[in-house]
């Protein structure tokens, strides 16, 4: 299978981020925390975040060195290869404060490609 083009792995961010903006609108921690399917969906969409930064050419990545691209990719893998010992107030914070912000910065990134959203 031929790799997907950059453009579509920044809406696979997009679209994560949004999804987890829905699911968490309006939660508290305590909500987050002892919701085990809402926890571990929104777990796995960071994850999937951050593979697909990873899946992103270098070439566009140094065109945007803004982007906190390791943190992004690091984040993920934290998630993914701690399995039980994920922190989970650190994953509410990602959640809450990163995940807009790398939303905000994919939608950026797009327009400045000459991409549509």
């Amino acid at each position: 299978m031929p790799p997907r083009p950059w453009p579509l792995r920044v809406r696979d961010i997009i679209e994560r981020a949004v999804a987890i903006r829905e699911s968490t609108s309006g939660l508290t921690y305590d909500q987050f925390a002892n919701d085990a399917d809402l926890r571990d969906a929104n777990i796995y969409r960071v994850a999937i975040i951050g593979e697909a930064a990873n899946a992103i050419p270098e070439a566009i990545r140094s065109r945007h060195p803004e982007i906190p691209w390791r943190r992004i990719r690091d984040i993920s893998n934290v998630l993914m290869h701690v399995y039980f010992g994920i922190n989970l107030a650190t994953a509410w914070r990602t959640i809450q404060c990163d995940v807009p912000e790398v939303e905000r910065q994919m939608r950026q990134l797009l327009a400045a490609e000459g991409e549509a959203p």
